[in-house]
């Protein structure tokens, strides 16, 4: 019993969150139904934002000696997206955007915070070794490039998968039969910087490659 109203909803959400931050996992956290809708817009592969992949550790593990558990780590910027075209790097950290600190965030605020609106534009503070600078960029329409790949000596094909979106393993499918087409007869697929993504999206390649697997 409680003197005042209850937002039940609300207390549901916290138990969930509370739940999720109980697994010990610094790369788990829940996604509240409010940020829940442009999560799944940034996995459909097309939206409004600088166009880079971001990874950033759960609020709960931060370690104050370790500027990469509380700072936007940058995986990748998208190729020749704003980002890209501005400068930013793999590795480089963002501690600010738009002047505020954004250590508290979780991935998915801090996605959100850093993608922006189309026409206004966005200052990272970031952090590359011994530097610290800003960057200002202009958000626009980009497309998420889930995968590449070229021809190497040999005949062996080389595949990128930077992020398992719902738009992947059509990607990775038409580009492995693009491989064989240029004469390809072996496979290197790099994972490295891979952001994450969809399980589905995971699975559905990892079937194309393994057969009768047990889990």
């Amino acid at each position: 019993n409680f003197l005042y109203d209850i937002d039940t909803n609300e207390m549901q959400l916290d138990l969930i969150e509370a739940m999720v931050n109980s697994l010990g996992d610094k790369y788990s956290y829940f996604i509240r139904p409010t940020d829940a809708e442009e999560f799944e817009e940034e996995t459909e592969g097309s939206y409004v934002g600088i166009g880079t992949y971001l990874t950033k550790v759960n609020p709960e593990y931060i370690d104050p000696e370790d500027p990469e558990t509380y700072m936007i780590i940058i995986t990748s910027p998208f190729p020749g997206g704003p980002a890209d075209r501005a400068g930013i790097r793999a590795n480089d950290l963002v501690s600010h955007i738009n002047g505020e600190d954004i250590s508290e965030l979780n991935a998915t605020e801090a996605s959100k915070k850093m993608r922006g609106k189309a026409g206004e534009p966005v200052t990272l503070t970031v952090h590359r070794g011994s530097s610290v600078f800003d960057i200002t960029l202009m958000p626009e329409v980009v497309t998420t490039p889930t995968s590449e790949i070229q021809l190497l000596s040999g005949n062996i094909g080389y595949l990128t998968i930077s992020q398992f979106s719902q738009s992947t393993y059509e990607s990775v499918f038409n580009h492995i039969k693009e491989l064989i087409d240029m004469g390809a007869r072996s496979l290197i697929i790099d994972l490295r910087n891979n952001g994450g993504g969809l399980v589905d999206s995971a699975l559905s390649i990892a079937n194309m490659f393994v057969k009768d697997a047990t889990l």
